[in-house]
């Protein structure tokens, strides 16, 4: 009788319907903007004080950390804008987009010649005191938007300028003997440049501004007065065409740096290249 029962029973398992459960479709793409929107709300990246304990507030809890913090003598326009362009946060969830402006000006030494680069709303007070600085021979600067960023000397056909550069990332693990974690060092995180594993996209900061023999700041009027304004080449056909400082020998850089004659550039494959050849050829028919 128990085994009849047993056998029973048995049947009635095995013959249970097979049960599914519904997959569950995760899209990366949501998850990651969630991230980045959680993180720009909640977090100020003045500072690395505390990283752990503030990603877990920012994003897990969705609520700001008590260790967020910002100098009196920051511009938090500026800090928020940047972590804005950093995070890809749209247009509309922003609390400011108007502080940043796309440089005039880009390296004379680029990677890539078609980067964006940034310009900080310095004031003349502020640019005159990195001229001094860096006449003085200061080649480092911090303030609390950019941190750590790079002073230089250079001279164009403009005159002689001063140029601050920063490459706008995020690691909180750089500098490890601060947190005195040797495995953040072994691990080589420490060495890292950007350490957001997709979330942020790394901003390129670069400006400059020009200075006269007596290392005195030279205005926007002043300049164009002193050194003939904006480059503008005449056309053959009538009207002028107006070319941007900072375009002048690109070319000529590209050809140094890559190694490539100019038939090679038109003809290597990368539209960036073969429209910087187009643009030159083009311009050497202008009427001088």
């Amino acid at each position: 009788m128990a085994k009849k029962h047993l056998d029973e029973q048995k049947g009635k398992f095995t013959s249970m319907p097979y049960v599914t459960f519904p997959s569950i479709n995760i899209n990366k793409t949501n998850v990651a903007n969630v991230i980045r929107q959680r993180l720009y709300d909640n977090i100020i990246p003045f500072s690395y004080n505390k990283p752990i304990q503030r990603l877990y507030s920012a994003v897990v809890k969705n609520k700001q950390s008590k260790h967020e913090m910002m100098p009196d003598s920051g511009n938090y326009d500026v800090l928020d804008e940047l972590w804005a362009n950093y995070l890809q946060i749209p247009a509309n969830k922003r609390h400011y987009d108007s502080a940043l402006k796309e440089s005039k000006y880009k390296p004379s030494i680029s990677k890539d010649a078609f980067a964006k680069y940034y310009a900080l709303p310095l004031t003349n007070e502020d640019k005159q005191r990195l001229v001094t600085y860096a006449i003085r021979g200061s080649n480092v600067e911090t303030n609390p938007e950019l941190g750590e960023y790079k002073l230089g000397l250079g001279e164009d056909t403009n005159g002689k300028y001063v140029s601050y550069y920063d490459g706008w990332d995020l690691n909180p693990f750089r500098g490890v003997t601060s947190y005195g974690n040797k495995l953040i060092s072994i691990l080589g995180l420490d060495k890292i440049e950007d350490l957001s594993f997709g979330i942020g996209k790394p901003l390129e900061v670069y400006d400059r501004f020009y200075y006269d023999d007596n290392g005195k700041l030279i205005t926007g009027n002043n300049l164009s007065k002193k050194y003939g304004g904006s480059l503008r080449r005449s056309l053959k056909s009538g009207g002028s065409i107006y070319i941007k400082p900072s375009h002048r020998g690109r070319l000529t850089e590209l050809k140094a740096r890559t190694g490539k004659s100019e038939a090679e550039l038109y003809n290597d494959g990368n539209p960036a290249h073969k429209k910087m050849v187009v643009f030159a050829r083009n311009a050497r028919k202008w009427k001088q």
